[in-house]
């Protein structure tokens, strides 16, 4: 078998992983920039830093549940069952976040965008694990 074959025979076999971290990657972007141009955005207001995430957040898990159904896991199961699912992840994280944030910046003087950073890429590996076995197992 050549390197090409082998290729591809890979990539078809992995072709869900791929979409998922391609699309995990587009919503990563998204995500990402989505809190320091909201931050700059709201900053006149005076919106304090957690205002803005919880807004994020909501914007956030919109975008991320359209681009995995659509683009990645392609089911056609009850939206409303899986976006409760998926939907469930982010809430756990969401108020995970809620304390890690303010500790690591309140406490530690961390900087706000950079630990959100680094809490995003936390997210991004426990992601697959619940979509792929939770959020839309079976409705393929």
């Amino acid at each position: 078998m050549t390197f090409i074959g082998f290729s591809k025979k890979h990539i078809k076999k992995n072709k869900k992983k791929i979409k998922f971290i391609f699309t995990g990657g587009i919503n990563t972007v998204f995500g990402l920039s989505l809190y320091p141009f909201l931050s700059w955005l709201l900053e006149p207001l005076n919106i304090h830093y957690l205002i803005i995430l919880m807004l994020c957040q909501f914007v956030s898990i919109m975008f991320a549940y359209l681009t995995y159904k659509l683009f990645v896991f392609q089911t056609q199961g009850n939206i409303f069952s899986e976006f409760l699912k998926f939907s469930s992840f982010y809430l756990s994280i969401f108020l995970v976040n809620l304390i890690v944030l303010p500790l690591f910046v309140e406490v530690f003087k961390a900087p706000i965008v950079f630990t959100q950073f680094i809490f995003t890429f936390v997210v991004i590996v426990l992601s697959y694990f619940w979509h792929s076995k939770i959020s839309f197992l079976g409705n393929n």
